[in-house]
């Protein structure tokens, strides 16, 4: 009786580390596409680490921006705050990425539609549809505009419209047939987005007004959010020293006073920061100033 052929693929890797997390012996393909096996539970936990060895760098970065531009911090802001901040180019949007997206919205549309038929949708208690900073303290607002909207990125092609969000805007346009939702959305796509980002994360911003938008994107505060607002509820700063900054990379500073002056901070070269990306020394900028 003859023996049954392997793929070469699933041979083990000679020569090719275990797995990084649970060491276990990888395949060749494995081998070749990162340092664990293919468990799901192995890749979250490299992943999960790699974060936060990237999360320890830029705080490291950012520690030694605000000494050595201490001189700079006594007129920038009596409070440095950091956050991240979009690293990838805007582009034309492509067309696989519209094509995902009708794909995407086509297919939690219809299951919207089924689960109103149904009596399944979820209720509208504790929908966020309002803007989330209409309550917020001016440097508050500046941290996330600083950013740029990093958080975003996990919008993708879907920019979380789900059998979670659509039935209840299904429910609040009972007048509206699929068709005509799935037109609203696909007539907001922009020419230009963020090329690693949601499709409709714009330069100047969402592409979609608040009503249009999944829940979680109105109502999320991501942890370094969450960190300013601390800080800035302890020590009421009268102004604040915004540094983005994100895998060693600095990319915008501002300076925002408690009444929602907003002063953007041109970047210069400076010595001894690490990594090489990040070295940049922060000077104010006159002609940036701007209402948050």
């Amino acid at each position: 009786m003859g023996s049954r052929a392997v793929p070469v693929n699933a041979l083990p890797g000679q020569g090719s580390a275990p797995c990084a997390i649970c060491g276990a012996a990888r395949t060749r393909h494995e081998a070749v596409s990162g340092p664990t096996c293919a468990s799901l539970a192995c890749r979250t936990r490299i992943a999960i680490q790699r974060r936060e060895e990237i999360d320890k760098a830029d705080q490291n970065v950012f520690r030694q921006y605000v000494e050595q531009q201490d001189a700079a911090m006594r007129s920038c802001g009596d409070l440095a705050i950091r956050v991240p901040f979009m690293d990838c180019p805007v582009v034309p949007l492509p067309e696989r990425r519209k094509a995902a997206f009708r794909q995407s919205l086509k297919k939690y549309l219809r299951r919207a539609f089924q689960a109103i038929g149904t009596d399944e949708s979820v209720s509208d208690d504790g929908e966020a549809t309002g803007d989330p900073d209409a309550q917020a303290s001016a440097p508050l607002r500046a941290t996330c505009i600083a950013c740029g909207g990093h958080c975003c990125r996990q919008g993708s092609t879907h920019a979380f419209l789900d059998e979670i969000y659509l039935p209840r805007l299904v429910r609040g346009r009972p007048g509206d047939s699929a068709a005509r939702i799935y037109r609203d959305y696909l007539a907001r796509l922009p020419r230009e987005s963020y090329s690693e980002s949601c499709v409709f994360h714009t330069a100047g911003g969402c592409a979609l007004p608040r009503r249009m938008r999944a829940h979680i994107c109105n109502s999320f505060s991501c942890a370094r959010r969450q960190d300013a607002e601390k800080q800035l509820s302890e020590q009421q700063p009268a102004s604040v020293f915004i540094v983005a900054i994100d895998s060693g990379v600095v990319g915008s500073a501002a300076q925002v006073t408690a009444d929602g002056h907003m002063r953007w901070l041109r970047l210069k070269p400076i010595e001894q920061v690490e990594p090489s990306g990040g070295n940049e020394r922060i000077e104010p900028d006159e002609q940036s100033g701007s209402t948050v």
